[in-house]
């Protein structure tokens, strides 16, 4: 739950959005916001006994507490959070204390930490009033109306005529759609207080509901007759307005907020907003200027101003605005990088870059420099000029090693080069600063997922939704990985909350439906299969879907009309077809679904994969040579189908034709690059012990991607064990400095091993033992370990090791024949 999104205080251009665009709706809740739960008078009196009750320094904590309701009352917040913290040190359980630095919080609008503040008051005592009805408001904001009502009833069965409490529980009521509940309550609080917000706001919404707008104004002037000046109910009042139509009184009654209020710059932006949404933007103009002139110190009056030029009025004005405030003060950086952004809206790039240069010249070390250089670092990556970004952001980390926007460009740069562990690096660095940081979570995530810290990635996707409105693809990231941790009641509570977001989802139901399967709930699967064949746009899945169900349920002759059904209304669809295929073969016979597939094929001249299912099915069926046609007849269609190349070679090793294996495997590589296909490749050539060319085949995929570990792992390997000279030797000790860290016990092994080629015995006795340690039951692995000790004349263990390789008189492998010699030379 996210309780650092909302405002308290002044209206926000989001607050304005809500009143002059969504009409009335949620004015209850706008009218929740805080004007003060406990008089002055009542606090003070509070504190008082709290202070007489409290131990040592009781002098010292009632002077603190005093000044710091005083400084609260004049709205110098800052100030009264250092007095309040004053009597903190003295007492941190003084519960008053904490009570006034929550309400700090909530003036200053960090709801996060107010909420901390009152949930530790409740910790000690749990039916404190004032901890609970801020608790109930904060609640109330956020919307959690059950919680707001829990906290309301604790204050509300002490303290019945509370008006602020009851007000809150009304809309936590009407936020439940408990409306009658929700106008009892509100009525009750306008007999105590005939001018209170909440309660106002609460049959305000009612009548609204009911499009009787009158009356709803009519209630407001009512309130405000009693309340006059109240802001949240000008707010209503001026909702109302806009939605009856009268732009002149909108008008007035904003202009009249704005004058209240000459220095506070959310009104003057509420003025401002109506004049743009009204398309006057001369007045809007003019509303800034005003504030400008009233504030000549505030920097960000003008920035706005020259953001509102270029947005609504022309590029020209706002260029020459913000050159006239360089002008009068050269000094500030601000506006240098608000000269160039504009430059670079208007795709004047050169410019942008001479006036970015510029403000790194007035002063190198500057924020303003710094921020210029990340400006830079973007124009640079949009150029595809990665030097030169790697180079500016260096510069910026040089000066200033923690600049969260450099370390996240730098984390992107590196995760896009698959630097994972300087990605992620990056990634910590900029959340140790900045724990909540969205987009450094979402990479780490993903960074992680990639590098198969499935549990960690989870844990960081599950905080994003923690911190924010959840987004479809995070949920879909958490479902998807839940599932692969085989955690699937989570799994499936946050598909369900996805397909509330995207109810047509085909995927979403899709991993929904099988999880399902997997607890057996046959009939909510069929029913969400039936969502999709309901609806024309996935009929076709939804048809394949259920008929995976039918099949799970071994109900053969039920799955085959809504896989052809499928079929017909989707011929692409290789996966049906090939179901289709393998339910004919297994249950009818080859012949039968080599004729149906074969007939399909001749349907659908063009398609590719068609041929590769029937070469897949002759080749099923031991028809190499009708297979090789038929893969070969898909790869014309598709010469890039990695699958059909992989497909024809495994139907020439059937055949006893090596030579024609490797020249399909070495048609796929040239075409494709793929790299499985070179390692089958290499594994050919390794076998007809062609190791130079299998060699030279690993070389060339390390130079195309040098983070291969796998190629590398069995380079050094040939290396070491078949193309053993002083140059080769060497190579493989710098191909193992990739593998040293790894968990995988065969890169340990091949670690070791080269050592023990290279005459290191001690150190490779250090990762032979740790591989064997992860892999014990590898006779192989307890050659090369036995080898090792025997080496280093430790023959009590090199006989242990080496009796273990050779037990298995079945198994054979590189190396046993010197296994068996050096054992029997022991015994």
């Amino acid at each position: 739950m996210d309780y650092s999104t909302n405002e308290i205080g002044a209206m926000t251009p989001r607050v304005w959005k809500i009143v002059m665009e969504t009409s009335v709706m949620e004015l209850s809740l706008l009218a929740a916001v805080r004007r003060g739960v406990w008089g002055k008078c009542a606090l003070i009196a509070l504190l008082a006994l709290a202070i007489v009750a409290c131990g040592g320094g009781n002098d010292r904590q009632e002077k603190y507490l005093q000044k710091a309701q005083q400084l609260f009352d004049v709205e110098n917040y800052d100030k009264a959070r250092i007095e309040v913290k004053n009597v903190l040190q003295i007492n941190p359980k003084n519960n008053d204390a904490r009570q006034l630095l929550g309400e700090i919080y909530l003036q200053r609008g960090d709801l996060r930490k107010a909420y901390g503040m009152f949930l530790s008051i409740i910790d000690s005592e749990a039916d404190h009033l004032g901890a609970n009805a801020a608790l109930a408001e904060i609640f109330v904001v956020v919307r959690a109306f059950d919680r707001a009502i829990e906290h309301a009833n604790k204050v509300l069965v002490v303290d019945a005529a509370n008006v602020e409490v009851m007000g809150y529980k009304a809309v936590a009521l009407a936020g439940q759609k408990q409306m009658e509940a929700a106008k009892q309550m509100a009525l009750a609080a306008l007999a105590i207080d005939s001018g209170d917000p909440a309660a106002i706001g609460i049959l305000v919404q009612d009548h609204f509901n009911r499009e009787q707008l009158e009356q709803a104004l009519a209630l407001v002037e009512q309130g405000l007759a009693v309340n006059e000046g109240e802001i949240r109910l000008i707010r209503m009042k001026i909702a109302l307005l806009d939605n009856l139509g009268r732009k002149e009184q909108v008008e007035r009654e904003v202009k009249i907020l704005a004058a209240r209020f000459p220095d506070n710059e959310s009104y003057i932006n509420t003025l401002t907003q109506y004049y743009v949404k009204e398309s006057r933007f001369d007045d809007a103009e003019a509303v800034l200027q005003g504030f400008i002139e009233n504030n000549p110190e505030l920097l960000e009056a003008k920035l706005k101003m020259v953001a509102f030029l270029m947005q609504y009025q022309n590029k020209g004005q706002a260029i020459a605005r913000v050159n006239s405030y360089l002008k009068a003060d050269p000094e500030q950086g601000k506006f240098y990088l608000a000269l160039a952004q504009l430059h670079l809206f208007t795709g004047d790039q050169g410019e942008a870059i001479a006036v970015l240069n510029r403000a790194i010249d007035r002063d190198p070390r500057s924020v303003a420099a710094i921020e210029a250089r990340n400006l830079l670092v973007g124009i640079a990556l949009k150029a595809e000029d990665l030097a030169a970004a790697h180079d500016m952001l260096a510069e910026v980390l040089d000066i200033e090693p923690e600049n969260q926007a450099a370390l996240l460009v730098r984390a992107r740069l590196s995760l896009s080069d698959g630097m994972l562990k300087a990605g992620m690096a990056d990634l910590r660095a900029v959340l140790k600063n900045d724990p909540e940081s969205i987009e450094a979570i979402k990479l780490l995530a993903g960074a992680q997922e990639v590098a198969g810290n499935e549990d960690l990635a989870l844990d960081n996707y599950k905080k994003l939704i923690s911190l924010q409105e959840p987004e479809l693809q995070t949920l879909a990231s958490v479902a998807r990985l839940s599932i692969k941790l085989q955690q699937y009641q989570g799994a499936e509570n946050y598909i369900r909350q996805a397909l509330e977001l995207d109810t047509d989802n085909a995927g979403l139901v899709t991993d929904l439906i099988r999880l399902l399967v997997i607890k057996e709930d046959w009939d909510s699967a069929i029913a969400f299969a039936q969502r999709l064949i309901d609806s024309e746009g996935s009929r076709a899945l939804g048809l394949f879907l259920r008929a995976g169900l039918h099949l799970q349920l071994e109900e053969f002759d039920a799955a085959l009309p809504k896989l052809q059904q499928s079929l017909a209304l989707q011929p692409s669809s290789i996966e049906t077809l090939t179901t289709i295929a393998r339910v004919l073969y297994q249950k009818h016979s080859a012949e039968i679904a080599i004729q149906y597939v074969g007939k399909h094929c001749r349907a659908h001249a063009k398609q590719a994969g068609c041929r590769h299912v029937l070469g897949s099915l002759y080749a099923q069926n031991k028809q190499y040579a009708e297979a090789a046609e038929a893969l070969e007849a898909a790869l014309s269609l598709d010469d890039g189908a990695v699958v059909s190349y992989r497909q024809l070679a495994r139907v020439h090793a059937a055949s006893g034709d090596p030579t024609a294996v490797a020249a399909v495997l070495q048609r796929g590589i040239s075409r494709t690059s793929d790299v499985d296909l070179s390692f089958q490749l290499a594994t050919l050539h390794y076998q007809q012990l062609a190791y130079q060319k299998a060699a030279d085949l690993y070389v060339a995929m390390i130079d195309q991607d040098d983070r291969l570990l796998a190629a590398k792992n069995n380079l050094a390997m040939l290396y070491a064990e078949n193309l053993n000279t002083p140059d080769n030797l060497k190579a493989a000790r710098a191909l193992i400095a990739d593998l040293q860290d790894s968990d995988n016990p065969a890169y340990l092994d091949t670690v070791g091993w080269v050592l023990y080629h290279s005459g290191d015995y001690d150190r490779s006795v250090t990762y032979l033992q740790a591989a064997v340690d992860k892999l014990g039951s590898s006779e192989l692995l307890q050659y090369h370990l036995g080898m090792a000790f025997y080496r280093l004349n430790d023959e009590m263990k090199a006989k242990q090791h080496l009796q273990l390789a050779v037990a298995n008189d079945e198994l054979q492998y590189s190396g046993r024949d010197i296994a068996e010699a050096t054992l029997a030379e022991l015994q």
